[in-house]
């Protein structure tokens, strides 16, 4: 179902059509040009609206709003690929140069940038801890629409070459499709962005339109489309500016009360989202102060951001490097029993590294791991074993003990699975040697056979999961 053309007589050139149009195809023609950025989506990234930045970074007012206000404008102007681009620039051609005469050119652009915002600004709403950008004209596109069904309702909309339906109907229909479509679940279509931009046309559309043009209106008999009116409303301007002034404040009300609402790990998610974006510089400035004072209001509400954070000062690659903090970091979350957090301290804990050194606590946090079923510490705890880190004999029988039961558990997870490799290839090492245990040149060699077998049929796997994609 896809609209040709609104029935209704434009008189004119509609400049702001034309040059909405324009701007898009010319954006898509620099994301042409500038493919091997748009390969890792940085362009997307630079010039997309960020939902977790728009509700928990843009208010109250800092130094970062500027640039994500910014980015609700640049998204609609940016487009996921050319069939996107035809698609919104078709479909918005169809409803637009209407809506721009019944408005004129200088109300009706200030309409289109307002119903793009409400889009925005919905959709961030909706998803609000989502790093996602949000990209292209749809929820503008959709508040014409809003707008051109409210205003021309009966006009006839011709779908394809020759069918044809009122404006109100084709409506309809669009937003059954769009439901059964959202019913799917996997889409990438911005469905919220829809709505707002929808709601902002049908709100605005009274306030924009010329003075004395109607909403609602059937057209006389016996005339063309709707140049005369007849049972339709005229809205005054004082209701027509409270629709509006009630729009405008509903939209703030959402945007920066959300971050209230929302649960405390959608809280956590956003502001680490907020900090990785001020660390790297992406869709606000750089600034590697303020961007750790959030990931560290971020990762006291949530242990696994707590451990992404004191991974990040240890690596010192976005942020100096801090392994006393790190450690700190660590401590907090495995407090709170993350495993993998509570791995990473012991090992720090063995090596002081960034806390006093006390090997056997750590080896004690690595054993209990290990005995309460976290398989993926027996590599980490048999490696210490075997090289006697921290300063203690090495235990070979321990280590071997450690390697084989990590070599007997199996994991889908791929980073645990390089782990298990590891593991069978040190114990076949071990068992070829008689090192901590009795030689077996034949075992070894049938480990080391089985898991070079299991690594062929891994990446075969792969290579079809990224002929798929």
């Amino acid at each position: 179902m896809f609209p040709v053309s609104s029935a209704f007589p434009v008189k004119g050139f509609q400049p702001v059509t034309w040059a909405i149009i324009a701007l898009c195809v010319l954006v898509s023609l620099v994301q042409l040009i500038l493919s091997p950025s748009l390969a890792d989506g940085e362009f997307y990234l630079r010039y997309g609206a960020h939902p977790a930045l728009a509700i928990f970074d843009f208010w109250p007012w800092n130094a970062d709003s500027p640039a994500i206000a910014l980015s609700a404008v640049t998204s609609m102007f940016v487009h996921a690929g050319i069939l996107h681009l035809l698609f919104n620039m078709l479909f918005f051609h169809c409803f637009s140069e209407p809506v721009e005469s019944l408005m004129g050119s200088v109300r009706y652009a200030p309409f289109y940038v307002l119903c793009g915002l409400a889009g925005v600004v919905v959709h961030c709403t909706i998803d609000p801890d989502s790093f996602t950008p949000l990209v292209g004209a749809s929820g503008a596109v959709t508040g014409v629409l809003a707008a051109h069904t409210l205003l021309l309702p009966y006009t006839q909309i011709r779908i394809g070459l020759n069918s044809t339906t009122p404006a109100w109907g084709f409506t309809a229909l669009w937003i059954f499709l769009q439901l059964l479509q959202s019913l799917g679940g996997d889409s990438t279509t911005a469905f919220g962005a829809h709505l707002g931009g929808g709601v902002a046309g049908l709100m605005l559309a009274p306030l924009f339109a010329k003075k004395g043009v109607q909403i609602l209106a059937r057209p006389v008999e016996d005339t063309e489309h709707a140049l005369e009116y007849d049972e339709g409303f005229v809205v005054p301007r004082p209701v027509a500016a409270g629709a509006a002034v009630l729009l405008v404040a509903g939209l703030a009300s959402m945007l920066t009360g959300r971050q209230e609402s929302v649960a405390p790990s959608v809280a956590a998610n956003g502001r680490e989202w907020v900090a990785l974006a001020r660390l790297e510089g992406v869709g606000v400035p750089l600034d590697t102060q303020r961007g750790l004072a959030v990931y560290r209001i971020a990762a006291a509400q949530d242990p696994k951001i707590a451990a992404r954070l004191a991974s990040t000062l240890r690596e010192g690659k976005i942020v100096p490097k801090d392994e006393a903090e790190a450690a700190d970091w660590y401590r907090r979350a495995a407090e709170l029993k993350d495993s993998a957090a509570t791995a990473q301290y012991a090992l720090m804990l063995i090596d002081g590294a960034g806390v006093p050194q006390d090997r056997e606590r750590g080896l004690t946090l690595l054993r209990q791991l290990a005995d309460d079923g976290y398989n993926s510490v027996d590599l980490q705890l048999a490696q210490v074993l075997e090289a006697g880190r921290g300063g203690g004999a090495p235990d070979l029988a321990g280590a071997v003990q450690r390697y084989r039961h990590a070599c007997e558990s199996s994991s889908s997870d791929d980073a645990k699975r390089k782990g298990h490799y590891e593991s069978c290839r040190r114990y076949a090492q071990m068992l070829k040697e008689g090192r901590g245990t009795e030689p077996d040149p034949d075992k070894a060699a049938e480990i080391l056979k089985q898991i070079e077998a299991q690594r062929l049929i891994d990446a075969g796997i792969e290579a079809l999961r990224n002929r798929r994609l």
